[in-house]
Formats: structure tokens, C-alpha cells, sequence
């Protein structure tokens, strides 16, 4: 028997969708403010001879941190049960410990003091993101999750923004620039943890089916009988008077008599098997063969996000090496250069993020906003290849920012279409996840042999650019989605 999937379809409203954007937002910030701005100065203080072997290493550790406890929390999460759901309470005590390690960190001098207390923060880090990303198949229908990726994209995209302005401009120093963090990860991670409400989980699915046969059932199937509304989605605003009731799609053998209550019925309450160690660890391999798209979105991503990881990650030591933006800009500092092309890269990635999340939604098509911001990128990476000036890190921070904010719409809408089970979409998340963690980890371990070598950071933005034309090319292999 097939699995009986069930595909939420009452809207979410946007106040649910601002605070979800608003929490993404947040832990976003705080990570990459860290990378990018408070970690590169207190390692280039503690050890300027040695700052881009040490960086790597502090960056190193984080990322097996997170490799480790993306897919753990979020399968975690999808054993929870309590009365405040599977989500909420990963979602807070992610914000709470983060904000604690944030803390931790500010009064750190020692190398081996900012290794710990950053693997602690991309533990928490982790365990707040990979629940909130999972409400959206939760919760959200298909036809909005490109909007609703794309204002979260945007909210992941500004948050390094204000960020940056906050610990550049507004407080000084590393202590006070950590400690501005945990508040504002408090402030902008708590209220969707707080003020959100969780649908009730459908009855345990049985085994997966397969995106390709899920297709032909769910046009062959007839809708569920309308349930009645439930308070499950948003007590903060309401949905737009011209969308459908709360209901779901449910999809399942034809002879199926046990299928799913709709997502957010009140009576709807999943039964939990037993904890078997072995079955929990088997659960983390997904078989490519038998989720081919899966596999292919997985591989996708780990190439475009690596692109951007290699961009990012010596931003502070490209402009103070090889741009010599002190030299050029007397009185200002490096960190304030950062922070302008965090602007540039911002600004310039609004609209296409918010133009490709609805044309996907729209067209019902993902592939090509995906092709397009992964090939956007690779300019962005020939461009530094070619020209090293202060006027051509703004051109490619605008191409950067462009690209990545296309690919960040909707490739995470592209992916929920893509998960293999109901039951486990956090831990699924989280192994999609896992590309991003590997981008983080091998992106420092490629590119510091390169920027150390001959070429310089000229072959190592050359070799981002080829990562994000091969990531961009292998979106065409997804045959599950348009």
C-alpha cells in the first residue's frame, strides 16, 4: 500500500508568513554576521599571522556541527509530541541556547574559546532553523510556498544587512557586537514560536510514494470533504476572503479506508511507533535511486551554495589583501567595507527574489528561476576573476545578490515538492540541508589552498564560478517538478 499524503491547501495568512520570514531572518543574521563580520576580526586579533588557516578551523568544526544535527533535529522534531507541537518547542529552545552561546562568545580571547562557543551556536543555530523550515510543508499549499519562500529569502538576505549595520555602526567591538546578536536573535526568533499555533499531525503514513506517481494520483483524486476551520495556522491575521476553506488534498490507494484527516483538523493525532535505534539511523539515508529528484535537488544545491561560500567567506581578507580597502578609503575600516557590499548584495536581490518567488507560483514552474540565479552567480564569480577593484566587488556583490536571491525563492519551494515522506519532512529538510553545511565546510577547506597559491583570490572566484554553472545545469535532471 501506498503512503496516503496530505497536501495542505487552507492558505496561511501573511502575518504567519512574516513571522516565519522574521525568524529565518533572524538566526540568519546572527550566523552570518558571525562569519562574515565578528569572527574574522576576533581571529585575525588573536592570530594575524595565521588568520586564514585558524578561521578555516573554527569555520571547520562549526560546519560538522552542523552537518551532525541538521538531519538529528530534525528528525527529532518529527517525533515530538507535545501540547505545543513538533516544531514550537525546537524553534525556542534553539533561540534560547543560541542566544546563550552568543553570549558565551563575546567574552572569548582564545582560539580554542571561539571553536566551542560556535559550535554551540551552529547546534542551536540548526535546531531553530531546521523546525522552522519544516512548518512550511507542515502548513503551507503548494501554490503559495513560492511566496512563502520568497519573503522569507528576503528575510534571510536583509537580516545580514542590519545585522552588519548594527555591529558596525550602531555598537563597537566584538563583545558588544555578539551581545547585539542574542537580542535580536531573541527578539525577531521568538514571537513565531510563541504566537503561532501547530496543526494536529495526520495519522502515520505507512511507506513513500514516489513524486512521479503522487503526480498521477492527485489528478485523478478527489479533494476531502471540507473540514472545519481549526486555529491551527496564525492567530495573528486572517486569510484572504477569496481563498479556499481550511482542507487538504489527501492521496492514497483507491481501497484505502484509514485516509489522512485533513491538516488541521482537531482530531487528527499521529501515532507514534516505538523508538527503534536501528530504523532511527537507517532513516537518514535517503536512497538516490529510489528519489532520484531528491538526490539530484541535494547536489544541485550543494554546488550553487558552495559558490556562494567561497564568495563570502574571505570577503573581509579579499578587500583588506587584495583591494586594499583601507588604503584606498583612509579613516574607514574593512568591516565597514563588508558591510557596504552586504548592502550592495541585499539591495540588489529584493526584487528578483520576490519577482521569482511569484512567477513560480504563478507558472507553477521552479527549474528556471533555479537555472537563472545559479548562472547569475557565476557572472558574479567571473567578474573577480578578471578584475580586482573596489568597483568590481560592487558589480559582482549586485550579480551575487541577484542570483543567490532567485535560487533562494524557490529552490526551498522546489525542494518541499520533493520530500519522500510525510512523516518525515524535518529530517528530510535537514539531509537537504546538509548541502549548505557541506558548502560551509568544503568551501574554506577548497579555498584557502587557492587564495594561498599563485593564482590568488582570482582562480579561487573562478572556480565559484564554475561551481554554480555546474549546480545550475543539474536543476535539469529534476523531472518532479516543472
Amino acid at each position: 500500500m501506498h503512503e496516503v499524503r496530505t497536501t495542505p491547501v487552507r492558505p496561511v495568512s501573511a502575518g504567519w508568513m512574516s513571522l516565519l520570514a522574521l525568524a529565518q531572518m533572524g538566526v540568519i543574521m546572527a550566523m552570518t554576521v558571525g562569519n562574515q563580520i565578528l569572527l574574522p576580526s576576533h581571529v585575525a586579533r588573536i592570530d594575524p599571522t595565521h588568520k586564514e588557516a585558524s578561521l578555516a578551523a573554527v569555520f571547520a568544526v562549526g560546519a560538522v556541527c552542523t552537518i551532525i544535527a541538521n538531519p538529528l533535529f530534525g528528525a527529532m522534531s518529527d517525533r515530538t509530541r507535545s501540547r505545543f507541537g513538533r516544531r514550537r518547542p525546537w524553534i525556542v529552545g534553539g533561540a534560547l541556547v543560541c542566544a546563550a552561546s552568543l553570549v558565551f562568545l563575546a567574552w572569548q580571547d582564545s582560539l580554542a574559546g571561539l571553536i566551542v562557543g560556535w559550535a554551540v551556536a551552529q547546534l542551536s543555530f540548526t535546531a531553530a532553523l531546521a523546525a522552522a523550515i519544516a512548518t512550511v510543508p507542515d502548513q503551507v499549499p503548494v501554490r503559495q510556498r513560492g511566496k512563502v519562500s520568497a519573503l522569507s529569502g528576503v528575510g534571510q538576505l536583509t537580516g545580514p544587512l542590519l545585522g552588519g549595520v548594527v555591529v558596525t555602526v550602531l555598537v563597537t567591538g566584538a563583545p558588544a557586537g555578539f551581545l547585539a546578536m542574542a537580542v535580536l536573535v531573541l527578539l525577531l526568533v521568538l514571537p513565531f514560536g510563541l504566537f503561532t499555533r501547530e496543526p494536529a499531525e495526520p495519522a502515520e503514513p505507512t511507506e513513500p510514494t514516489e513524486p512521479a506517481e503522487l503526480a498521477e494520483l492527485a489528478e485523478l483524486a478527489e479533494p476531502a470533504e471540507p473540514a472545519e476551520p481549526a486555529d491551527s495556522n496564525d492567530p495573528v491575521d486572517t486569510p484572504e476572503p477569496d481563498d479556499p476553506v481550511d482542507t487538504a488534498e489527501t492521496v492514497g490507494t483507491a481501497d484505502s479506508k484509514d485516509s489522512a484527516d485533513p491538516v488541521g483538523r482537531a482530531t487528527a493525532t499521529a501515532a507514534l511507533p516505538p523508538f527503534d535505534a536501528g530504523s532511527f539511523l537507517r532513516g537518514f539515508w535517503v536512497s538516490p535511486r529510489r528519489h532520484p529528484d531528491f538526490a539530484w535537488a541535494w547536489l544541485s544545491r550543494l554546488m550553487i551554495t558552495l559558490t556562494l561560500a567561497m564568495a563570502i567567506g574571505y570577503l573581509q581578507y579579499f578587500l583588506r589583501d587584495a583591494v586594499h580597502y583601507e588604503r584606498l578609503f583612509p579613516g574607514s575600516t574593512v568591516e565597514q567595507g563588508v558591510v557596504v557590499l552586504v548592502a550592495v548584495f541585499t539591495l540588489s536581490s529584493v526584487v528578483p527574489t520576490l519577482l521569482a518567488g511569484w512567477l513560480s507560483d504563478r507558472r507553477g514552474s521552479r527549474r528556471p528561476a533555479v537555472f537563472a540565479g545559479g548562472i547569475t552567480m557565476a557572472a558574479a564569480g567571473l567578474v573577480l576573476t578578471f578584475l580586482t577593484s573596489w568597483p568590481a566587488a560592487i558589480v559582482a556583490a549586485a550579480l551575487l545578490g541577484a542570483g543567490y536571491g532567485m535560487f533562494a525563492a524557490v529552490d526551498q519551494a522546489m525542494v518541499t515538492q520533493l520530500l519522500p515522506a510525510d512523516a518525515d519532512r524535518a529530517k528530510d529538510l535537514g539531509i537537504v540541508s546538509l548541502s549548505n553545511s557541506a558548502s560551509n565546510t568544503l568551501g574554506p577547506v577548497i579555498a584557502a589552498p587557492l587564495v594561498t597559491s599563485a593564482g590568488g583570490y582570482p582562480l579561487m572566484y573562478g572556480v565559484a564560478a564554475g561551481f554554480a554553472v555546474l549546480g545550475a545545469c543539474l536543476v535539469w535532471r529534476i523531472r518532479g517538478v516543472r
